[in-house]
C-alpha cells in the first residue's frame, strides 16, 4: 500500500527533479571554482551535500554520510588525522524507503544514478 500512495503522490518524480536542480547548481559552483581557482571554496561542498539531503523532500527515506579519509598514502602512517591535506571526502547516499526502492526499479534507477552524481 505504501508503495501506491508513494507513487500516486508522486514523490519519486519531485525528488529526482530537486536533485537535478541541485546538481547543476552545484556543478556550475564547481565549475567557477575551478575556472577562478577558488580552491579553497571547495570545502563549503561538505556544507551543501549537507544542506541538499536535510531537505523534507525526503522525509528520512535517504541515508546521507559524510567523513574525510585519509588518502591511501598515508594509511601506512600510524595516528594520522585525517586533515585537507591529507585527505578526501567520502560521501555514502542510498535510499532507504522500500517502497522507492521498488519504484526507481520501475524507472530503471534513475533516482540511484542521479544520486551517483
Amino acid at each position: 500500500m505504501d508503495l501506491l500512495i508513494e507513487y500516486n503522490s508522486n514523490l519519486y518524480i519531485k525528488i529526482c527533479s530537486f536533485l537535478n536542480y541541485e546538481l547543476e547548481n552545484l556543478n556550475s559552483l564547481i565549475s567557477n571554482i575551478r575556472k577562478n581557482k577558488e580552491y579553497s571554496k571547495l570545502y563549503n561542498l561538505e556544507i551543501i551535500y549537507k544542506e541538499i539531503f536535510s531537505n523534507t523532500i525526503f522525509n528520512n527515506s535517504v541515508e546521507t554520510r559524510i567523513e574525510r579519509v585519509l588518502n591511501p598514502h598515508y594509511n601506512r602512517f600510524a595516528d594520522i588525522k585525517p586533515e585537507p591535506g591529507n585527505s578526501t571526502f567520502f560521501i555514502s547516499i542510498k535510499l532507504k524507503s522500500d517502497s522507492l526502492i521498488k519504484i526507481d526499479l520501475i524507472y530503471d534507477k534513475q533516482l540511484t544514478s542521479l544520486m551517483r552524481l
